[in-house]
């Protein structure tokens, strides 16, 4: 069963990292390609690929490229967007083998997701629940 990432604390290079959260962090930027392996293995330990993946991931879905990946902040956020698309686009191929409609795709995530997910062109934002507006500080 698909579980959201959660963070116990804060991830970054200047920061006491919880070593769960590091390894969990490491698979799942790996997964989606942000995090190479190097050569002396997955370790639990935080280490450069794994910040270089984050600020990749971030660039990527136009955000603040810092390395930090917060507990609820918007690196973690989208990062479950992203988890959460990824997983019911396989779950909607597997049950018909046929494409899928973005329009309907970002309506199933709201459905299993505490705040909207929406498309801009190929970069992705999120709406503070709020407000509902994007300009949210903090976030």
């Amino acid at each position: 069963m698909f579980q959201p990432f959660k963070l116990k604390s804060t991830l970054g290079r200047s920061h006491n990292v919880d070593l769960d959260d590091t390894l969990r962090a490491k698979k799942t930027f790996g997964g989606l390609g942000y995090d190479k392996t190097p050569s002396y293995g997955l370790t639990k330990y935080p280490d450069e690929p794994l910040f270089k993946g984050i600020e990749s991931f971030q660039k990527d879905n136009g955000l603040r490229k810092d390395g930090v990946m917060k507990p609820g902040g918007e690196t973690q956020t989208t990062l479950n967007h992203v988890l959460t698309r990824n997983e019911l686009a396989k779950k909607h191929k597997r049950s018909n083998g046929a494409g899928i409609d973005s329009r309907q795709l970002y309506g199933m995530f709201d459905k299993f997701t505490s705040q909207p997910f929406h498309a801009s062109d190929s970069a992705y934002s999120t709406q503070c629940c709020a407000t509902g507006t994007s300009d949210c500080e903090n976030d």
